[in-house]
């Protein structure tokens, strides 16, 4: 699927981007959607929507009571 609607947007205070609206419309983007920004290119990347939160985010955003999890090690795992 193309999308043909062309809109710019500036980075913000504290570095937040604002998705302009059409686009979001456009592209069906809805709070709760995780947005994943992949690098292509010194200028040029790839935006992917997942509807809703993804499951592993929510985990990792408000894990089980008891299952703290240890940043470092999470780093360590995805990473290392």
């Amino acid at each position: 699927m193309e999308f043909m609607v062309t809109a710019s947007a500036d980075i913000g205070t504290n570095g937040r981007l604002v998705v302009p609206k059409k686009i979001r419309e456009e592209m069906g983007i809805k709070e709760g959607d995780t947005l994943f920004f992949e690098v292509v290119s010194d200028a040029e990347f790839i935006v992917r929507v997942v509807k809703g939160e993804d499951e592993f985010l929510q985990v990792i955003r408000s894990p089980p009571e008891g299952r703290a999890m240890d940043p470092g090690k999470l780093k360590e795992e995805l990473w290392g």
